[in-house]
């Protein structure tokens, strides 16, 4: 009896702490609830701040001021091994684990992020950019294997990223890029990022074009929902994915094309909802060839301008007795000569499998 009592107390106790919120509280940094505590540490004494006041153990979240412009440039040397900036070696040298705010000395805007910046620096865990920030150029952040947050959310004007920006960054899961002003996205700014599980450009109305994301082969989800004025999705730029799931095209109204190659091999893939593009005109050959789980609902579009050419098999077919076809291909109901024009995409399927897999909808 008192063995019951004693473990009904202790229950009634843990109970009573956990609504008080004392146990199984989230990191601040991570839930939100709390903001963020920057420190602020002057340049000139940074290489004292990181050896004598920065934790051995946790991120230092850090906004490093009167930092002179010239110490951010780095050189670019492909093949040859980058050289990194001065502000990158300070923090090279510190050996603490840092997420970091730049800010440039003599109330100068920071509208660039230099070649090489950051070069090959481990320490470096995230960077906030600034509201002034316009461009980040070739390899500034090459190789930094430990950086994980990259946060745009105050970046409003940055309006071009270069090739290689973020290459061999093996921590990157989540880029959210729908607060900026960026008009073309290619992959291979964020090439060898084998982490990265999802791509946010909702709302961004300045993109324009997509291309080449093909070699982060463990993303899951991309977000272009809002983006009105995206015209063009270009060949192979989601090729094999085969971890792809979610794709988001609601309110891409001016979405004309999705090339050649764009979505093969993408097995996991469910939904492709293109139907708000009254402007579209075209998928090409093999498009979503092996998009075995999808179903693709096209736009209601004039049939004269809309291209789509006999036996491509831009939705897939049943070949050698595989099946390589999408789930579904709907498409707006009285347009029969849509309907027709889908069905003649196949080249080795019968028509009764044709059938099954093309139909409307309301």
């Amino acid at each position: 009896m008192k063995t019951k009592i004693f473990k009904l107390t202790i229950a009634l106790f843990l109970l009573m702490i956990l609504s008080l919120g004392l146990i199984g509280c989230k990191d601040p940094a991570q839930s939100g609830e709390k903001p963020i505590e920057w420190t602020t540490v002057k340049y000139s004494d940074l290489d004292n701040w990181l050896q004598n006041s920065a934790s051995e153990s946790e991120v230092n979240y850090i906004k490093i001021t009167e930092i002179p412009k010239i110490d951010l440039q780095g050189v670019f040397r492909p093949g040859y091994g980058h050289k990194r900036s001065a502000l990158a070696k300070k923090i090279k040298n510190g050996r603490k684990k840092v997420f970091i705010q730049l800010a440039l000395e003599n109330d100068e805007k920071l509208e660039e992020i230099p070649d090489a910046c950051f070069y090959l620096i481990k320490e470096l865990i995230g960077i906030k950019f600034p509201k002034t920030l316009k461009k980040i150029s070739k390899g500034p952040f090459d190789d930094c294997k430990s950086l994980e947050f990259l946060d745009f959310s105050e970046a409003s004007n940055l309006t071009h990223i270069q090739g290689n920006a973020f290459n061999g960054c093996t921590s990157l899961k989540h880029v959210d890029l729908s607060k900026t002003k960026l008009g073309r996205f290619e992959g291979n700014m964020f090439h060898t990022c084998p982490s990265l599980e999802s791509l946010n450009f909702s709302g961004l109305t300045s993109l324009v074009e997509v291309q080449y994301v093909n070699s982060a082969k463990n993303l899951k989800s991309i977000d272009f929902s809002g983006c009105a004025n995206l015209l063009k999705i270009f060949d192979y730029s989601f090729h094999d994915l085969k971890k792809l799931k979610s794709i988001n095209f609601s309110g891409c109204y001016r979405l004309q094309r999705i090339e050649e190659y764009a979505f093969e091999g993408c097995t996991e893939i469910e939904n492709i909802d293109i139907s708000d593009s009254t402007e579209f005109k075209e998928i090409g050959e093999k498009a979503f060839y092996g998009c075995v789980k999808a179903t693709v609902k096209l736009p209601d579009v004039d049939i004269n301008t809309f291209k789509l050419e006999q036996q491509k098999q831009q939705f897939g077919d049943y070949t050698n007795n595989e099946d390589f076809a999408c789930k579904l291909v709907l498409y707006p109901e009285e347009n029969s000569a849509m309907e027709r024009k889908i069905k003649k995409t196949f080249k080795d399927a019968d028509a009764d499998y044709i059938n099954k897999k093309v139909q409307s909808y309301y």
